[in-house]
């Protein structure tokens, strides 16, 4: 079950995921989009009403952990991936490999 916050971003990176599990490993996916903000995806995984979810480490980082201070990316990145397993036990992956500093066009 892959659950995605509600916004467009979101629920193209959690679509984008659904397919390349489908098509790559040939998982059956539930998808459980645009299910709120921040707390509600988050409560949602830590309570198994979903398996993964796409976020963004600097939301890991100031809105889940409360932390603020570290604005290095790898540094955020691995502080995040350690308080995550150690507070949640949940894995954090390693990054998609782009920055949220890029822009989504569409045409209409």
């Amino acid at each position: 079950m892959i659950g995605s916050k509600i916004f467009t971003e979101n629920i193209l990176l959690a679509e984008m995921l659904s397919l390349l599990l489908e098509e790559n490993y040939t998982f059956k996916v539930i998808r459980k989009f645009n299910l709120g903000g921040t707390k509600l995806v988050f409560d949602a995984l830590r309570n198994k009403e979903i398996d993964i979810y796409p976020e963004y480490t600097g939301t890991g980082y100031t809105m889940i952990l409360k932390m603020s201070g570290e604005t290095h990316p790898k540094k955020t990145y691995k502080i995040v991936k350690r308080e995550f397993l150690n507070q949640f036990n949940l894995a954090w992956s390693l990054p998609l490999g782009f920055e949220n500093t890029y822009a989504l066009a569409v045409i209409s």
